[in-house]
C-alpha cells in the first residue's frame, strides 16, 4: 500500500519537479559559497560542479575502500552461506599490520551496519573461528560466525543437493560441447554461449564446494 501510494504521489509530482528543484537551487545559492557551482540564478543556466583533485585524499581514498570491500566480502559469505536477511551476525576480520587494525577499528560501527552485525572483532592476533564462512580481502581473513545464523546440517543437505545439481548441468553441458556434431552444426554464438555457461557451473561449484567445506 505504502509502495502504491508513494508510486502514485511520484506520478502526480513529475511535472513540478523542475520547479520543486529550482525551489531548492535558489535556497542552496544563499547557503553555498563555491563561485564555480554557484555561478548563476538559474539551475539551468548554472555550470556543472567540477571536482578539486586537491583535495582529494588518496590514502583515506584507499583506506575507505579496503571498508567498502570488507563489507562487499561480509555480505557475500551471508548470500552463498544463505543467512537470511534477517539475522543479525558476528565477524572476526584479522588484518595483517596493526596499523590496518587500529584503522579498521574506527571504521567498526560502519562495518556493523552494513554488513548486519551486533560486533566485530577487528585483532591481528584473533583466531579463525571453528563454524565460520571465510574470505580474503586484501591480505587479511574475513570471517562470519554462521553460528546462530544457519542450521549446519539443513545447510550441509542443501549445498550437497545444489552441488549434484550444478554437477549434472557441468557433465551435460560438457557432452554438448565435446559432440562433434554440435560444435559443427550450431551456430557460432551458441557454441560461445555454451562454454561461458560452462564457465559459470564451474565457478557456482567451486564456491559451494568451498562453502561445504567450511561448514564440515
Amino acid at each position: 500500500v505504502i509502495c502504491h501510494v508513494h508510486a502514485s504521489l511520484l506520478k502526480l509530482l513529475h511535472p513540478f519537479v523542475p520547479f520543486i528543484t529550482e525551489e531548492i537551487w535558489s535556497h542552496l545559492r544563499e547557503k553555498v559559497d563555491f563561485a564555480a557551482v554557484i555561478d548563476a540564478e538559474s539551475i539551468m543556466t548554472a555550470s556543472y560542479p567540477v571536482a578539486d583533485k586537491k583535495l582529494v585524499d588518496e590514502t583515506i581514498e584507499g583506506r575507505f575502500a579496503l571498508v567498502m570491500e570488507l563489507v562487499v566480502a561480509l555480505r557475500t559469505i551471508r548470500s552463498e552461506n544463505n543467512v537470511p536477511p534477517d539475522k543479525i551476525g558476528r565477524a572476526v576480520i584479522i588484518p595483517e599490520s596493526a596499523a590496518d587494525a587500529a584503522w579498521l577499528a574506527t571504521q567498526a560501527p560502519l562495518i556493523n551496519q552494513f554488513a548486519k552485525l551486533s560486533d566485530s572483532v577487528i585483532d591481528t592476533a584473533a583466531q579463525k573461528p571453528s563454524f565460520a564462512g571465510s574470505a580474503v580481502v586484501a591480505g587479511m581473513h574475513v570471517y562470519l560466525l554462521l553460528e546462530g545464523l544457519i542450521d549446519r546440517d539443513i545447510e550441509i543437505e542443501r549445498l550437497t543437493k545444489e552441488i549434484t545439481r550444478v554437477n549434472g548441468l557441468v557433465g551435460s553441458t560438457r557432452k554438448r560441447l565435446e559432440s562433434e556434431a554440435f560444435v559443427s552444426r550450431a551456430p557460432e554464438a551458441v557454441v560461445a554461449k555454451e562454454k561461458e555457461k560452462l564457465s559459470g557451473l564451474l565457478l557456482t561449484g567451486e564456491k559451494l564446494e568451498k562453502s561445504l567445506a567450511s561448514l564440515k
